[in-house]
C-alpha cells in the first residue's frame, strides 16, 4: 500500500497513484488544473521555443478573431459600463499625479530612461556619486556626469 501525501494545491491528504511517477497533485478538477497552470507557467519561463509558439499562436488567434472584443462589448453591456468608470478612475489618478509631480518638483528617475540628452552620447565619462533627491526606481543612483573626452584625448 502507498503512503499517503498532501496535495500541493489544496493540502489534502491522497494516495498517489502507482502509475503516475512524483504525484504532487490529488485527483480534484481544480488541483488537475492548477497543476497544468503550473506546468504552463514554468514552461514559459524555460523554454522560449514554447513561448514564441504560444505567442506565435495567440497572434494567429488576434488575427483570425479582429472583431472579438467589439462584440464582447456589445453583448455584455454591464462589463462595458464598469470598465469604462474604471477607466475614468484610472485616467483621474494618473491626471493629479502628473499635477502633483510638477507641482513637488522632484526629479523622478526611471529604468532605461534617456530624456534630454545631447547629440554626442559616446565618449569618456566620470561619473560622480551625488545625493538624490527624488523617487527613484529600481536599482537607481544618482549622479554627476562629467564629460572629460576633449581632456582624455589631449593627454595621449
Amino acid at each position: 500500500m502507498q503512503q499517503q501525501q498532501h496535495c500541493l494545491n489544496c493540502g489534502k491528504l491522497f494516495t498517489p497513484c502507482r502509475r503516475v511517477k512524483n504525484q504532487k497533485y490529488c485527483s480534484s478538477l481544480e488541483c488537475q488544473r492548477a497543476r497544468k497552470r503550473n506546468w504552463h507557467k514554468l514552461k514559459l519561463m524555460m523554454d522560449q521555443d514554447y513561448r514564441d509558439s504560444q505567442e506565435d499562436a495567440k497572434r494567429r488567434w488576434r488575427e483570425n478573431n479582429s472583431d472579438y472584443w467589439k462584440q464582447y462589448r456589445t453583448t455584455h453591456l454591464e462589463y462595458t459600463k464598469r470598465n469604462r468608470e474604471l477607466q475614468r478612475i484610472r485616467n483621474k489618478k494618473r491626471r493629479d499625479n502628473r499635477i502633483l509631480q510638477k507641482t513637488t518638483r522632484q526629479p523622478i528617475a526611471k529604468m532605461d530612461a534617456l530624456n534630454g540628452l545631447s547629440a554626442q552620447i559616446s565618449g569618456k565619462y566620470l561619473l560622480t556619486p551625488v545625493k538624490g533627491t527624488g523617487v527613484a526606481k529600481m536599482d537607481a543612483i544618482f549622479v554627476q556626469i562629467t564629460d572629460i573626452s576633449p581632456q582624455f584625448a589631449e593627454s595621449r
